[in-house]
């Protein structure tokens, strides 16, 4: 696991990056996982920014996340009882 940065040409800003390497054998090939970690300030430190998504809407699935296509069917039939 190791951090780089990337500069957004448009505004300027730096962010700060976190990669690590995952084998997916179902593939047979190994993938970036690239996760942000923050901007930098002026002074070089880090600024966390928030999280985007939350863990349970990860596709289903996802040999990466690991998470289950059952989770979800059920949390979208709870959600389609509570609508009707």
């Amino acid at each position: 696991m190791f951090q780089f940065t990337r500069k957004d040409k448009k505004s300027g800003i730096t962010y700060v990056y976190e990669q690590e390497s995952r084998w997916i054998p179902e593939f047979k090939q190994s993938r970036a996982i690239r996760r942000i970690i923050g901007k930098l300030d002026e002074e070089g430190n880090i600024v966390p920014t928030r999280s985007r998504r939350k863990k349970d809407t990860v596709e289903p699935n996802d040999p990466i996340s690991g998470n289950d296509r059952s989770q979800r069917t059920e949390w979208k039939s709870s959600r389609k009882e509570l609508l009707l």
